[in-house]
């Protein structure tokens, strides 16, 4: 069965064993909700996906990314971005950017204040075969979130990474890791991702500012649902790194197995 966060049973039709059908309740208030899958022996699944219940009092624009489509899009449904980037940089502030299942390489900015949504990480076959999947083909850090200045983004219509698989960063010579939220990263919130063979010489899956600085400005971070995985740091993090300027974080809700630290915290 589907089970949620809105405050209401929600029915569930099985289709096959890849395949459930849930409708939202009619009543329930238009905004985004936590989604998860529990089995008959009422085990629910560690990671799922965000979805957004669109209407009157949350309409958000919709940006649209697919890795198959051809550069010089629109952003529409019909006519989406390739790559990620390219929705990203287009995007109005407060819009959310629906990436579409495929593999994109390269490294990612998130300097806007968007939700970056995804189709979910995908199969556990290894590939995240069906999934969002952003890979760093061992070459610097996957995914960088940072704002120019203090107070850029907020808590109303907080940044979001929702839904992908982020795999092969390697950055042995600056901070490193499969996403790396750098500075003023307020009120970001990280969920329902898979953080699975990231490097990095401070971190090597998630990691929040930097050691040895002053006040980063990354307060109120949320990192939950996700799974961190067989991540490595070189001298500091394995897992998940927390460092200078990070008040009020909260890590609830995750799988964090198989890191590994040269020194220091090879789990957080």
């Amino acid at each position: 069965t589907v089970v949620t966060d809105m405050g209401a049973s929600v029915a569930t039709t099985f289709i096959d064993s890849e395949t459930l059908q849930f409708t939202i309740p009619g009543a329930a208030a238009n905004g985004r909700y936590q989604l998860l899958v529990q089995n008959s022996a009422g085990v629910t699944s560690r990671t799922g996906i965000t979805f957004h219940k669109l209407g009157s009092g949350y309409s958000p624009p919709i940006v649209w990314v697919d890795a198959s489509a051809p550069a010089g899009g629109t952003g529409s449904a019909a006519s989406p971005y390739n790559p990620i980037q390219a929705g990203i940089d287009a995007a109005a502030d407060g819009s959310i950017v629906v990436v579409r299942p495929g593999t994109y390489f390269g490294e990612i900015l998130l300097d806007t204040h968007v939700k970056l949504q995804g189709f979910g990480p995908g199969a556990p076959d290894g590939f995240g075969t069906g999934g969002s999947v952003i890979d760093g083909r061992f070459n610097t850090t996957a995914f960088t979130i940072t704002a120019l200045a203090p107070g850029t983004f907020g808590s109303t219509f907080n940044v979001q990474v929702d839904g992908f698989r982020i795999i092969n960063a390697r950055d042995e010579q600056e901070v490193g890791g499969g996403l790396h939220i750098a500075a003023n990263g307020e009120y970001v919130e990280i969920s329902n991702n898979v953080i699975q063979s990231n490097g990095g010489n401070l971190g090597g899956g998630i990691v929040i500012g930097e050691p040895y600085e002053g006040d980063m400005n990354n307060d109120n971070v949320r990192i939950h649902h996700n799974r961190v995985l067989n991540n490595g740091g070189i001298s500091l993090a394995g897992g998940i790194g927390i460092y200078n300027g990070a008040d009020g974080y909260e890590i609830d809700h995750n799988d964090i197995c198989g890191n590994y630290s040269a020194e220091y915290g090879g789990s957080i």
